[in-house]
């Protein structure tokens, strides 16, 4: 079900909670050097990792790795025109032709800050490098508490044909928003009215790190409704509303949930239900509107095929949430 992705989001969001600092690394051969290996933080300690003799030697600033550079606040990143600004709450400023370096960014995330004049924000920044069969991009998210609620921005950043930095989308997230990359730097992107409303969307990228949205998602219980207002999803807003009516609120409540899905231009309605009366009382009212429910995972042949047709990367099974590194 929908709730157990958004269950996964919120998962990623806490997990730097849980984990702390210390994330596993990829290896690395010993003429390479990963972002993980060399990145400076924000006091200017440097990571005391071994290095290889290469890595001691001196790096020419054209030669030396763009993630690094601009982790260290020695690079710029550039918003172009197909840059997606998802965010909902926050409120930073991305204009076309804009150009940013990591502090820059994080000056522009604070203005939402700036009328809790008694709220002390504390900022912490995360990373993860993404590796799409030698295609990367880099991960950054910029986590705020101290206000009336914990609020982030993720952002992923990639090299352009011409070796710039350029950013392709940020989004935000707090308590009933979220939002995390996985291994492939597909971005799930959900949020909660309660238990018992969800909404999301999962968007992939292709080999240059350019986004399409996959599919959108709701999955409501007893008493709300789709926002959806095509045919079907009102034919089953209406099933709900006489459902509801039909048996007590104790009764449906947490056991009856409607799940829409939209792929492209195909639109999937289906539900789940843990009561064979409730069920046959969904099954009869559909019955009398000409409405067939779709098997539950129906979507999903339609999602592998959007996939292959737009050539873009999205795992074949479970989401695998990106594990930050704190800098």
């Amino acid at each position: 079900m929908k709730k157990q992705l958004l269950t996964l989001m919120l998962s990623a969001s806490l997990m730097v909670a849980a984990c702390g600092t210390e994330v596993p690394q990829t290896s690395v051969s010993s003429n390479e050097t990963s972002v993980s290996e060399s990145v400076e933080n924000k006091t200017g300690e440097v990571s005391a990792e071994p290095v290889s003799a290469s890595q001691t030697d001196e790096v020419k600033p054209e030669e030396k790795d763009m993630f690094e550079a601009f982790l260290n606040g020695e690079a710029s990143v550039t918003i172009p025109a197909s840059f997606e600004n998802r965010n909902q709450n926050l409120t930073p400023v991305y204009a076309v032709g804009d150009v940013f370096t990591i502090d820059e960014i994080s000056e522009n995330i604070m203005t939402f800050f700036d009328n809790m004049e008694d709220a002390e924000i504390t900022e912490k920044r995360y990373y993860k490098e993404i590796d799409n069969e030698g295609k990367k991009a880099l991960a950054v998210m910029f986590e705020y508490s101290g206000g009336y609620d914990m609020f982030s921005e993720l952002m992923l950043i990639a090299e352009n044909d011409k070796g710039e930095l350029e950013a392709k989308l940020a989004v935000d997230g707090w308590s009933r928003k979220y939002a995390y990359f996985d291994v492939m730097g597909v971005l799930y992107d959900g949020g909660s009215n309660g238990a018992a409303s969800h909404s999301g969307e999962v968007t992939a990228p292709n080999a240059d790190f350019d986004y399409t949205t996959l599919y959108n998602f709701e999955e409501v219980g007893a008493g709300f409704e789709f926002s959806a207002d095509d045919e079907r999803s009102t034919l089953v807003n209406e099933i709900n509303r006489e459902i509801t009516g039909q048996f007590a609120e104790s009764d449906v409540i947490y056991k009856l949930y409607f799940v829409y899905d939209k792929v492209g231009d195909e639109v999937f309605v289906s539900y789940s239900c843990e009561d064979p009366e409730i069920a046959s009382a969904v099954e009869a009212a559909a019955s009398a509107r000409n409405l067939t429910f779709d098997d539950i995972d129906a979507y999903k042949a339609a999602v592998d095929a959007r996939v292959k047709s737009l050539d873009l990367y999205y795992p074949e099974g479970e989401a695998e949430p990106v594990s930050w590194t704190e800098y």
